[in-house]
């Protein structure tokens, strides 16, 4: 890559930097070319020259949301346990929210309202399809020894546990839930859904992973309730009542 190239691509970086920046900041409704322009400390007439509209640049960061996803499931194997191949989607999933919460939040949310605007579910897939492979992978290790029901069709078993994370993940990027609630809720939906089609054996054992993971599930609503409960007896404690003059 030549000077001239490694200019544009910085300049490119730029300009995704700067729509991460406003959604973080604004939302995706305060997005405009003069405010990415401005923010990406680029001419409005480059910034066009470089990636063209709001929606192609948007288009980009999409791509590269997928392909920063597609890296952090990469040292899951199919050579794995393949109950551990399901429950690590979600642990893998939860990591690379976890680096910056504020910037992923803020990108799954435009990537949602993005799929709302245009009709169709195509963006919101890409960032949840890579994992499609893995998850056939494990229900046909499943099947292959005998711990599943064959007669279940992995395709569209695996299109369903996709479904559980788009929609989970939806509730994240809105705030409804949190990431430890986002991470034990996918495995708790992963897990039962595998359970419908297991053999006697496997389902006992998922049943005594699903319970653990339910226990976590509860305790994180009690520990989010907790302060919300004390918050209100303080505010009943501490508000000074008066009395009207006779």
């Amino acid at each position: 890559m030549n000077l001239r190239e490694k200019g544009k691509a910085r300049r490119k970086q730029q300009i995704i930097d700067a729509v991460v920046g406003i959604l973080c900041d604004e939302g995706f409704n305060s997005l405009s070319t003069a405010k990415i322009a401005e923010r990406a400390e680029v001419s409005v007439a480059t910034l066009y020259n470089l990636m063209g509209s709001v929606d192609s640049i948007l288009d980009v960061m999409v791509e590269q949301l997928s392909n920063e996803f597609k890296a952090a499931f990469k040292p899951i194997t199919e050579s794995q346990d393949p109950i551990a191949i399901i429950e690590a989607v979600s642990d893998s999933a939860y990591a690379f929210l976890n680096q910056d919460i504020d910037k992923y939040q803020a990108i799954l949310k435009a990537v949602f309202q993005i799929n709302i605007s245009r009709d169709h579910s195509a963006p919101v897939f890409l960032t949840a399809n890579n994992n499609r492979t893995l998850f056939v992978s494990a229900i046909c290790q499943l099947q292959e020894s005998g711990r599943m029901l064959n007669g279940i069709n992995a395709q569209l078993l695996s299109q369903q546990m996709l479904i559980t994370q788009i929609f989970l993940l939806q509730n994240w990027s809105a705030g409804v839930i949190d990431l430890s609630r986002f991470r034990d809720t996918s495995k708790f939906h992963f897990l039962l859904l595998i359970k419908a089609w297991a053999t006697p054996e496997l389902a006992s054992q998922l049943e005594n992973q699903i319970l653990e993971i339910q226990s976590r599930i509860e305790a994180l609503d009690a520990h989010k309730r907790k302060p919300q409960s004390n918050s209100r007896e303080q505010k009943r404690q501490f508000t000074p009542k008066y009395e009207h003059a006779s």
